[in-house]
């Protein structure tokens, strides 16, 4: 079976990474990231040969967003890129994951593999799992939004309660781990 590995990063590194992505943008005092304005006015700051593409559901058929690094461009299908211009929580973590693989991500990072049956990808060398505890990382910045509620932190960060309840509990320093 195949299946793509990328260089190893372990979430210390992601959330670092995206700290310094808060940086660029002077959001590190906020909880909630504008991604979509990043990614319109800050990401071609950063990189000139940066391009975003929305495209319509007949074109991007059930592809959310796809990253081309190589190339220097996102692709957005429409209405995603709609729901997280209104703020939706779970498109704004596509917008993010898709940044994360623009950032993280390349021909020279992520390689083919095949693997054996019953084989598996480690996490922190699964370039999917990267691009999304990147993301989730990028949304809810732990170190202002430990102590926070999962309730909270879906609201203020502007996340699903899912993906805030899964930070909540990737947060050093909170000591109860709560489920669904």
């Amino acid at each position: 079976m195949g299946s793509s590995v990328a260089t190893p990063v372990g979430r210390s590194d992601l959330r670092r990474l995206a700290l310094e992505v808060r940086k660029l943008s002077k959001t590190t005092d906020q909880l909630f990231f504008p991604i979509v304005e990043f990614i319109e006015l800050i990401l071609p700051k950063i990189d000139p040969g940066f391009e975003l593409e929305i495209l319509t559901r007949e074109e991007m058929g059930t592809k959310h967003g796809l990253t081309l690094p190589d190339k220097k461009c996102i692709r957005l299908r429409e209405d995603v890129y709609i729901r997280a211009c209104n703020n939706e929580g779970r498109d704004r973590l596509t917008l993010a994951h898709e940044v994360g693989h623009y950032f993280l991500h390349d021909s020279s990072s992520v390689q083919h593999a095949r693997l054996q049956p019953g084989e598996e990808i480690k996490a922190f060398e699964d370039p999917e799992w990267q691009a999304s505890a990147f993301a989730g990382e990028l949304l809810v910045p732990a170190h202002l939004a430990k102590g926070l509620r999962p309730a909270d932190i879906a609201y203020m960060c502007g996340v699903s309660n899912e993906a805030a309840l899964m930070q909540y509990n990737k947060i050093p320093g909170n000591n109860r781990r709560i489920s669904l």
